[in-house]
């Protein structure tokens, strides 16, 4: 925490392009976690103490790190993250059908049904190996992919045909083993 302090006294304190200045301060971060969470406490105080231009430049600084980061996550990670937070299945299949409907090139377009896949195995992946964290109850979790990954085959049936489907119910196989393995 002491490092992110200094990292972002230096931001405060640096000239030059800022933006430019935070995607250095960024590379050279082994884990971007203490930096924000240094933010948020430090925003947290300016509002309570009522430095209002401390705490703008402290939310500036916060929301330009995210962007910088949310960039670098590739764009299927960051619909399945919307998709697993969002309730209502109806919305994840807009969200989807948006996703698989965007002209990124019908090469890109004919790469996205599996890389759903891959990314829906790493979700499954990551929640196995986080299961013995306290408070993680697996199988809701599973669930959950689970929901969304149907979602996905839906879509996938009506934006492209019942073969994208069936093989992206194929490359999922991993979630239902372990869906299996958790009854």
């Amino acid at each position: 925490m002491e490092t992110a302090t200094q990292e972002i006294e230096a931001l405060m304190q640096s000239s030059g392009n800022i933006d430019d200045n935070i995607r250095e301060c960024l590379q050279r971060q082994d884990s971007v976690l203490p930096i924000m969470a240094v933010l948020q406490m430090n925003i947290g105080r300016a509002q309570k103490a009522g430095n209002q231009q401390l705490e703008k430049a402290l939310t500036y600084l916060y929301n330009i790190m995210n962007q910088e980061i949310e960039s670098k996550v590739p764009m299927v990670n960051r619909v399945l993250s919307r998709c697993l937070s969002t309730e209502d299945s109806d919305a994840r299949r807009e969200l989807l059908a948006a996703y698989f409907a965007e002209t990124a090139g019908e090469e890109e377009a004919a790469k996205r049904p599996k890389s759903t896949a891959s990314a829906i195995v790493g979700l499954v992946s990551e929640a196995q190996a986080q299961a013995t964290q306290p408070g993680l109850d697996l199988t809701s979790a599973l669930q959950r992919i689970r929901g969304v990954a149907l979602d996905v085959g839906v879509v996938l049936g009506e934006v492209f045909d019942d073969k994208v489907q069936e093989r992206f119910m194929e490359d999922i196989q991993p979630l239902f083993d372990a869906l299996a393995a958790e009854t």
